[in-house]
């Protein structure tokens, strides 16, 4: 929500009173000043806040790639060890000499 022609003095805590319904909890409400234009600063500082953000994804991306690395053979070399063992051959199918 924004409210038009305020001052940081106009800061504080508020209430909504809605007839039907009864008054809010109190909230406390800040002024902030809405930027006009983009200035050289602000774009600078838009542009180091993109490549930060594509920084971290990089990095999530990376982080992702190496627990797939690591995890994939563990879970490979598991399935394996398992349809191994559930394939063994058994007391009953092994050949003793009479």
């Amino acid at each position: 929500m924004t409210i038009h022609h305020v001052t940081k003095s106009d800061e504080g805590v508020y209430t909504c009173h809605i007839s039907s319904r009864g008054e809010s909890p109190p909230g406390w409400i800040y002024v902030t000043e809405k930027p006009t234009t983009a200035s050289p600063t602000s774009t600078a500082l838009e542009s180091t806040s993109l490549t930060a953000h594509a920084s971290a994804h990089l990095q999530l991306v990376f982080k992702l790639v190496i627990h797939l690395v690591v995890f994939c053979p563990y879970f490979i070399s598991t399935v394996l060890m398992v349809y191994l063992y559930r394939h063994r051959p058994t007391g009953e199918h092994l050949v003793h000499p009479v």
